[in-house]
């Protein structure tokens, strides 16, 4: 119920351009890091293999945390909600450039061409996601995508049915 209730309280301060962004000092491994232990009662009962590869080199930067969480926590639990037992699942960030590129990677059911342009959008669940999770509400990914938009930061996925799904999340070294 509080999860459900901070779904919508999210989605509410989204809508009415109402949350703030505070950026500190964050370093992306040690948030990820408590993300997936957060995960980790689910990867062990599914008998997922969780693979991280951060860059050796990552730097401290200057990111809202909390929104992030939100992001990052949404993104790495649907790879393993939509992963099958004994499946596989990579969380990964590399620097490339002016810019950190976190991405998840998963082994699972992938998804379906025709529901790859709806993918962001409000409360929209396939057919697929329904019968595979009935539990989701349709707001993770278009929280996340709003919080990244509001950030300036970029999101896309790769996905083939039956083979997987990969989202990425840029986020700019500099400022502008």
């Amino acid at each position: 119920m509080t999860y459900l209730l901070n779904v919508f309280m999210s989605v509410s301060k989204i809508e009415l351009d109402r949350f703030q962004i505070n950026p500190h000092p964050t370093d992306l491994r040690l948030l990820l890091d408590d993300i997936i232990e957060d995960l980790l009662y689910k990867i062990k009962k599914k008998r997922i293999t969780l693979k991280k590869q951060f860059d050796i080199d990552l730097p401290i930067i200057d990111i809202d945390s909390e929104l992030l969480r939100i992001v990052f926590q949404n993104l790495i639990a649907n790879a393993v909600n939509y992963t099958p037992n004994k499946g596989t699942v990579t969380v990964a960030v590399e620097k490339r450039d002016d810019e950190l590129v976190f991405f998840v990677r998963d082994t699972g059911w992938g998804i379906p061409e025709k529901d790859q342009n709806r993918l962001f959008t409000k409360l929209y669940r396939s057919d697929r996601t329904k019968k595979v999770n009935s539990e989701g509400s349709g707001l993770g990914l278009y929280i996340t995508k709003s919080i990244l938009d509001k950030c300036g930061y970029n999101i896309w996925f790769e996905s083939k049915e039956n083979e997987g799904t990969v989202f990425y999340v840029s986020i700019p070294l500099t400022v502008d």
